[in-house]
C-alpha cells in the first residue's frame, strides 16, 4: 500500500526537471522582456526563447550557439535551424542566434535578405550581475534588472 501512495504522489507532483529556467527583466516604464531557458524543441533540439514587444516578424528561439530561420511571410514560423553562419547566406526572413555561457545570455535578431544581415535587436543578460541590456538599431542601449522567475501557476 505504502508504494502505490509514493507512486500517485509522485505521479501528479510536478517535475521539478521539467519546469523552464524563466528570466525576467523589468525596466520601469517599459514592458517586461523575458528568457525561457529550453522552452521547447525543434528538429529534435532544445531552444531557448525571447520574449519582449520590441521582436516582429521572426521566432525568437534557437538552439545555444546556433541560428533560427523563420519563414519571411504570414506568421513567421521556424522551419530551419543551422549552426553555421555560412549557411544564412541563402535564407530570407528573421534570423535569432543565441549564445549562453556560465556568464552571459545572449540573443540577436536581425533580417537576412540576398545575403546581407539587417541587424534589428540585441539582448545580453550579465548572469552574474542580473543586468540586462536592450540594443535596438538605431536607439542607444537599454539597461533592465533580470532575475531568475518563479512561475506561480
Amino acid at each position: 500500500m505504502r508504494g502505490l501512495v509514493v507512486a500517485l504522489v509522485v505521479a501528479f507532483v510536478p517535475s521539478v526537471a521539467s519546469a523552464k529556467d524563466i528570466i525576467e527583466c523589468v525596466k520601469p516604464g517599459a514592458e517586461p522582456i523575458r528568457i525561457i531557458l529550453d522552452a521547447k524543441e525543434f528538429e529534435g533540439r532544445k531552444l531557448s526563447c525571447l520574449e519582449g514587444d520590441f521582436i516582429v516578424d521572426m521566432q525568437p528561439c534557437a538552439p545555444n550557439g546556433g541560428y533560427s530561420l523563420s519563414r519571411p511571410t504570414g506568421s513567421a514560423s521556424l522551419y530551419a535551424l543551422t549552426d553555421r553562419w555560412q549557411d544564412l547566406g541563402q535564407h530570407t526572413g528573421g534570423t535569432t542566434l543565441f549564445l549562453a555561457s556560465d556568464t552571459k545570455i545572449g540573443f540577436d535578431g536581425f533580417f537576412m535578405s540576398e545575403g546581407k544581415r539587417d541587424d534589428l535587436w540585441t539582448f545580453e543578460v550579465d548572469r552574474i550581475s542580473g543586468v540586462g541590456k536592450l540594443s535596438l538599431k538605431g536607439e542607444p542601449a537599454r539597461e533592465y534588472a533580470c532575475r531568475k522567475a518563479t512561475p506561480r501557476l
